[in-house]
């Protein structure tokens, strides 16, 4: 739905928008980066490309799709909105993001995330 959005206004950044902890498939963070990686999948017409299930593949799968997607040769920006990222789940380093990439993010990538209000 957003990428028709997006093609209608002409607009060449994608976006992946999650409300972290609004529903059960955000609520812990497997689930939230199989989600996202599905969506990765989707967006970058990754149609050949098998989304693994189990943790130990699916970190580096998802760390690897969003750095290196976006940045491919006439790949179109990304954009992913993490929106209260500290109601994650303490599971995998849930709360300390250590599933999110931080350092040496191409410049076709932006990552923006919130916290709600009453985060510690």
């Amino acid at each position: 739905e957003i990428e028709k959005r997006e093609k209608a206004r002409g607009a060449g950044r994608l976006t992946v928008l999650r409300f972290v902890g609004a529903s059960k498939l955000s609520s812990n963070v497997r689930d939230l980066l199989y989600s996202m990686a599905l969506q990765l999948k989707r967006l970058y017409k990754k149609h050949d490309v098998e989304v693994p299930e189990n943790w130990r593949e699916l970190k580096p799968f998802f760390v690897d799709a969003l750095l290196s997607w976006p940045a491919a040769a006439g790949a179109r920006p990304l954009t992913l909105v993490l929106f209260d990222v500290d109601v994650v789940g303490d599971t995998h380093g849930g709360k300390w993001l250590q599933w999110l990439p931080v350092k040496k993010l191409p410049e076709q990538l932006r990552i923006i995330v919130t916290t709600s209000p009453t985060a510690s």
